[in-house]
């Protein structure tokens, strides 16, 4: 399920979109060459039947690349619930929202209970500050106390949060804080992939695969952000993600030349083989300047 908060949403924004450069570029630059003569340069090689998702992933589902790599959980990593009320501007309130939203997946997958109910608390105290209705969440937050102990009911909950703000922002004609929402989950979904690894070492094949492939949701990402290029701080923190989008590009990924479809609708690329090309060096600056970048978004 594909950014299952907003699906309803990311498809009234993308049908006003016409710049898909993410899709243009699979049919240029990003076949299949082996003439490279750097040798910092690293590849993985994928020869199965496989497919590569080109728009937003949910934050359930980089928490299950977080879950599936073996890797040690770390909560500390995450946005303090404690800095929610230091958020006065709406903007601020949308960015941590969706940040909050990333990381209180990552909280359930790992069956952390405690953690999550912090945030799904503060979930509901944003979307009440960004002016929803408290009678569009007063069931959702009666529900959070009779629900404490059921990790997959309070994930229902937080759902229906996120449905309720997500559709009284669309009808109120606030689409750049819808962008603002997703903006902060994914910043906070790569943040926490970036964070756990390590440049020193070899890492995680499937987590340079998810990071690598990160290139085209970021390229999703700015064209839902451009269409709201009115509001000043989304054009601000646009052009924060186009630095990042730059530095993406000395990741690459490589097909084969009629081994390719790439379906629009499920935004998907479907390959029998792909080489993804990467240097260390590269995968630190990213990591550098997502850390910049969402040290800026959480500033109070």
């Amino acid at each position: 399920m594909r950014y299952f908060i907003f699906s309803f949403m990311v498809a009234l924004l993308v049908s006003s979109c016409t710049n898909r450069d993410g899709i243009n570029n699979l049919k240029g630059d990003n076949y299949y060459r082996n003439n490279t003569a750097d040798k910092s340069r690293r590849f993985i090689q994928n020869s199965s039947e496989h497919e590569i998702f080109y728009g937003l992933y949910s934050p359930d589902e980089v928490s299950r690349m977080l879950k599936s790599s073996g890797l040690r959980y770390k909560p500390e990593a995450f946005l303090p619930v404690e800095k929610a009320d230091k958020y006065s501007s709406s903007s601020k309130q949308a960015v941590s929202l969706g940040i909050y939203g990333a990381d209180f997946s990552i909280a359930k997958l790992f069956d952390d209970t405690e953690e999550a109910v912090k945030y799904m608390k503060v979930i509901g105290q944003l979307s009440e500050k960004l002016g929803v209705p408290l009678e569009m969440l007063d069931n959702s937050v009666s529900e959070i106390e009779q629900k404490l102990g059921d990790i997959d009911s309070l994930s229902y909950v937080v759902s229906e949060v996120f449905t309720s703000s997500t559709e009284f922002l669309l009808e109120t004609g606030r689409e750049s804080a819808i962008s603002l929402i997703m903006m902060g989950g994914w910043i906070e979904g790569i943040y926490q992939i970036l964070n756990i690894i390590e440049t020193d070492t070899l890492p995680d094949p499937v987590l340079i695969e998810a990071v690598i492939s990160q290139k085209y949701s970021l390229d999703f990402l700015l064209t839902l952000m451009k269409n709201q290029y009115e509001d000043p701080d989304v054009a601000y923190y646009y052009r924060l993600f186009e630095v990042l989008a730059t530095h993406f590009e000395k990741l690459q990924i490589y097909y084969m030349k009629g081994e390719l479809k790439i379906d629009t609708a499920a935004k998907l690329i479907n390959t029998s083989w792909s080489k993804y090309d990467y240097s260390l060096a590269s995968l630190e600056d990213i990591k550098q300047i997502v850390s910049g970048i969402r040290s800026i978004l959480i500033e109070t």
